[in-house]
């Protein structure tokens, strides 16, 4: 059986932006894999050009900020990593996402976690670090949700919804969340989602299938309830759904009506023109209000 994030004995690579969601984003990691030693903490600065002055004392200055910047933060990350017994820690320059996928790859190591706002609409556009960490990740990717937490947040993964579109992946997804429940004591309920035949094929005249026992939708929907049923037979799971249209929105449903805490998806690697292409875990990030794990998926293609 392959490793998880809560399995493996391979390194986390934490993303800290040294705001005050920052402890959260820690405090979720640790719940999840509990050994502090696995973590690495980074903190990803942006990068600064300094314009060269004629001025060698206003040169001499700016330098001097600078490194009296670096040493401040520092200073901060190594305090909030020591809070937690986190002692490797790192700063590095650049963008966050590239920093965050380099160091795990340099490391090995089994996961990100990265805290998310879950933006949608026009802020969606300008996208955030954990988009840009999902559609190139090498490893599984964990999206802490941290957009309002003005009360103490929950730190337990209680209520996990599998998303599972019953293709040989399951198996592997439906492993990562059902460690996760075994974790925290909590439950799962399973979810598979078929898109409307004409949002696929969006000329097709559906008029034509007038035997609704004979639709493409139908069809998939009764193998698709004899193959949750199994899964939930042989897993002890409870609860399972089937609902028909786009993926993210009825992902977004289930979450809100039943007071999901974390959705647990498969993720392919992408490069080269896939990277043009959407991606399902990034499109059920963007309005997401609970925490998102991205298990990586061989892609075998």
């Amino acid at each position: 059986m392959s490793e998880t994030i809560i399995t493996s004995s391979r390194p986390v690579v934490v993303g800290v932006g040294l705001t005050d969601e920052s402890p959260y984003v820690l405090r979720k990691a640790l719940g999840l894999i509990k050994d502090p030693a696995r973590i690495v903490a980074l903190h990803v600065k942006d990068r600064i050009s300094v314009l060269s002055v004629a001025d060698p004392e206003s040169t001499m200055a700016v330098e001097a900020a600078q490194e009296a910047l670096n040493r401040s933060t520092n200073e901060r990350l190594a305090e909030l990593c020591s809070t937690y017994g986190i002692e490797d820690w790192r700063i590095a320059s650049g963008s966050p996402a590239s920093q965050l996928q380099h160091l795990a790859q340099e490391l090995d190591a089994r996961a990100i976690v990265v805290g998310s706002h879950g933006y949608y609409g026009w802020r969606a556009i300008l996208g955030e670090t954990a988009n840009s960490v999902l559609y190139d990740a090498f490893c599984d990717v964990l999206a802490i949700m941290s957009r309002d937490h003005a009360s103490e947040p929950k730190t337990e993964y209680k209520k996990i919804l599998v998303c599972t579109d019953l293709s040989d992946a399951t198996a592997e997804v439906l492993r990562a969340g059902l460690i996760v429940r075994q974790r925290y004591g909590g439950e799962i309920s399973l979810l598979s989602v078929i898109k409307p035949l004409r949002q696929v094929y969006p000329g097709l005249d559906t008029a034509v299938l007038t035997d609704p026992s004979l639709t493409f939708e139908h069809q998939a929907e009764t193998q698709m309830t004899t193959q949750l049923e199994q899964l939930c037979q042989e897993n002890a799971i409870e609860d399972y759904q089937v609902r028909h249209g786009d993926l993210a929105r009825e992902v977004h449903a289930c979450v809100d009506e039943s007071g999901i805490d974390l959705v647990v998806m498969g993720n392919h690697h992408r490069h080269g023109l896939k990277l043009l292409t959407s991606a399902a875990p990034n499109e059920v990030l963007h309005g997401l209000t609970c925490d998102l794990l991205a298990v990586h998926l061989q892609d075998n293609s």
